[in-house]
């Protein structure tokens, strides 16, 4: 696989989550997402208060996905 071609797949796949998100949250502007080779996680980083992050969890290899202990208040689905 060319550099290109890397870049053009994962812009595509970043779309497909973006769209995601905002089927889920529709007036979320914000949110991040972190890779490495042992870790992936996402968090909209634009509430400033934890309780009302309509997305954060986290997950290692070989870990089950678990969403970050939030108080309730926040945008529950």
């Amino acid at each position: 696989m060319t550099r290109a071609e890397c870049e053009k797949e994962l812009a595509e796949k970043l779309y497909e989550i973006r769209e995601i998100y905002k089927e889920y949250n529709p007036g979320g502007g914000y949110l991040r997402l972190n890779i490495t080779n042992e870790y992936i996680s996402a968090c909209n980083e634009y509430y400033l208060q934890d309780r009302y992050k309509p997305v954060d969890f986290r997950q290692y290899d070989g870990e089950k996905i678990s969403s970050r202990p939030h108080e309730t208040g926040g945008n529950e689905k």
